[in-house]
Formats: structure tokens, sequence, C-alpha cells
């Protein structure tokens, strides 16, 4: 007889044996004179619980608690945060973009750092959203700023009608925004009643700044804001500091009428083709009519910020010497960002900013923050060593 011994021989032999020693060992237990054994059952003591460090979290849960969503944009998700032991809350900015425009593992693309480089580079005004922090986390842009109790839209959606000194605060207080925007040669190209923000004592406050330009470094920006409220000039690809006037315009007009009876489509093809202000508006609000109709002429003939800024308060002259102040002041600290050279404002806020340990999370301060960031990719193993990795011994 001859035996003929196969790869797999030493295997089945291993697993018979296996068999036989198991079938004997239940057999043994099962006979009479073997007690029965009984397992005692095992439970964790409370005490030894598995516990997670803080420093495990990520640095906006150890920091803030969400209170409340307060909606979706182009950044992404818009966030009502508190700040952890304090009473303090903010509105905080989380980028989320579609998964086909960035690299894996990447949330935000440089319009976002962009839209945070802006905001950040502009002086604390009381008619300018502030800028408290940023940082970058697990792939997401964070943007964390003023919070104000809603938007002009809404408030003016909530009244169904504003009165005449309430559209000429709004106004006044916009015209002061564009003023701080003019003295940097920044031209904000998305004016229009969502982005005109509400404080809860009633002070108008100009907010996101994504497609705003610094017209001193760019000239031909690629992208603007809400076509309906742009300049006629930007559509043929002219940008200047006073296409912001005639979105402004257009802005207040749309509520200075009723909510429940909107701006209708003829009175928007003459404010946009002809510069032409609507007769209801004129006819309701006399004292700003003259301005809003001046903000709506021709390029040529429209006037600036400075010549049409007018105030019951205070100048031009001296919400300009204002915004210098405040630019140039010190000493400077994180809510009160100033216009400084960059060497001086870099190390001023190295001291002035929170550390985090944490090094996935990186601030404003670091000059590396908008550099588009590396995803990790694991490199694909070359033919040889997939070969090795999928190689056995027959014989184990």
């Amino acid at each position: 007889m001859t035996v003929c011994f196969t790869p797999e021989a030493p295997k089945r032999a291993r697993f018979a044996a296996r068999r036989n020693g198991s079938a004997k060992k239940r057999k043994l237990d099962s006979s009479p004179c073997t007690p029965p054994v009984r397992h005692a059952a095992f439970s964790p003591s409370p005490s030894r619980r598995i516990s997670f460090s803080p420093s495990s979290l990520s640095y906006f849960s150890r920091t803030f608690i969400t209170l409340t969503a307060l909606g979706e944009g182009d950044f992404g998700q818009v966030k009502r945060v508190q700040r952890k032991n304090s009473s303090e809350e903010f509105a905080l900015k989380i980028s989320k973009v579609d998964a086909t425009k960035v690299k894996t593992g990447l949330h935000y693309t440089k319009e976002h750092l962009k839209e945070i480089r802006t905001h950040s580079s502009l002086p604390s005004h009381s008619n300018l959203v502030s800028f408290h922090q940023a940082w970058k986390e697990d792939g997401h842009a964070y943007l964390l700023m003023e919070l104000c109790s809603g938007s002009l839209y809404g408030y003016w959606q909530e009244e169904k009608k504003m009165t005449e000194m309430e559209v000429k605060s709004a106004l006044n207080d916009m015209l002061r925004a564009l003023t701080v925007l003019s003295s940097l040669n920044i031209v904000h190209l998305d004016i229009k009643p969502h982005n005109v923000l509400r404080s809860d004592s009633g002070v108008y406050k100009l907010a996101d700044f994504g497609t705003a330009v610094d017209l001193s470094k760019e000239s031909s920006p690629e992208e603007f804001g809400d076509g309906r409220y742009a300049a006629p000039e930007i559509l043929n690809g002219e940008f200047s500091l006073r296409a912001d006037l005639f979105s402004l315009s257009i802005t207040i007009s749309q509520v200075s009428v009723p909510a429940d009876a909107p701006l209708c489509a003829d009175e928007w093809k003459g404010m946009k083709e002809d510069g032409k202000l609507p007769e209801r508006v004129a006819k309701a609000h006399s004292t700003v009519a003259e301005k809003l109709q001046s903000m709506l002429l021709p390029l040529s003939s429209r006037p600036s910020v400075e010549e049409i800024f007018d105030d019951d308060f205070s100048s031009f002259e001296e919400c300009k010497f204002e915004n210098d102040l405040l630019r140039h002041s010190m000493p400077f600290c994180s809510r009160d960002r100033l216009s400084l050279p960059l060497s001086c404002e870099r190390t001023m806020r190295e001291r002035t900013s929170p550390l985090v340990k944490k090094s996935s999370v990186v601030f404003h301060t670091d000059d590396s923050f908008y550099e588009m960031e590396k995803p990790k990719t694991r490199k694909r193993a070359s033919m040889p060593m997939r070969r090795k990795a999928i190689k056995f011994d027959l014989d184990d």
C-alpha cells in the first residue's frame, strides 16, 4: 500500500488530534462522578469604567457648548455656541463643502481661508461683525465671530414694515461700515439684507466677507455675490469701491416697502437697468430718497462713500479719524484687532492668543494657517511587496 503525503496532511492530522481530545474532555465532564462546575458571572466595577481624558477630545468639544443651529450658508454650517465655564455666546461657522470639490480628508477650500484672512484683517468697529478666533481641526475650518440677534431681512419680515427712522439708521450704519472698507481699499461685493445683521441694541453690522476683495492686491476678482444686488459694471468685469453703494441702495430700497407688498419685477428692473428709484420708496422715505437715488447712478456719475456720507452725529472725517485711531492704537488685544505692521502684529498676537497643545489645531496667528493641508494618504505597496505579503509556506 502506497501512502501519498500531501501538503495538507499535517494540518489534517492536527485537526483530528484536536477533535479526539475535545471529545474525551466532553466525556469526562459528563461523568456522574464529576461535580458540575459553576462559572461565576463577572461584572466590572463601576469605578473601573473607561474614561476619556479631556486631552483626547477636540479643541471645539473642550472649549464650547453647542446651543442651537443658526443655519447654513456658502461657508458651511453656522451654530450658536457658548464658551464653557462662561456666559459668553458666539456665532461659529464650520466649513462644509462637497466632497468631490476638495481632496479626501478636507472640508474647506481656499475661499474659506480667504474669508478668514479678510475678516481677521479688519479693525474693530461697531458696524462690522467682530472677528474673535479661527482655527483648523479635523479637516474643517472654524470661524468664531460676534453673535447678533438676526439679519435685516429677518427683522423686516418679522416687523412687516420698517419706520423711516429705522430705514435711515440702517443706511447710516452701513455707510459707516463702508467707510472702514473704503479706507482699507476693500470692496465687499455681496451686500444684501441677509448679510446685514442686527444686534440686540438695534445696531446694524456688515457680515460675510467671503467675496470681499482688496483692490490694491487683486483688481479683477473671479467671483462676486448675489447678482440681483450687484452693480451693472461688475457684470462687465469692472470693480470699484462704488459698487457697494449700488448694492446698498437696492438693499435699503427692498426693506423700505412693506414685507407684504415687496418690490415687483418692474421696480427691480428699473433700479438695475435704468438706475431709477421706485416711486413708493421715494414717497415713503423722503429723507433718504435723494441718497438712494444718487447711489443708483452709473459708475461715472455715482458719488463715492466720502461724498455721500452724512450722519446726524458725526461727519465722514470724524468717522475716518475714529477708524485710523482704532487701527493704530496700542496695546493690541485679540478682540480689538488692529492693522499694524505684519511683524509687530504677529508678535503681539502670539503673546495674547490662547495656547493649544494639540498640534492639529492652528490659530490665525500662525502663518501656515492659510496654507492648504495635505491629507494623509496611504501609499500603495509595490508589486514585489504585495507578492511577498501574500506568500505562504505550505508546510505550516
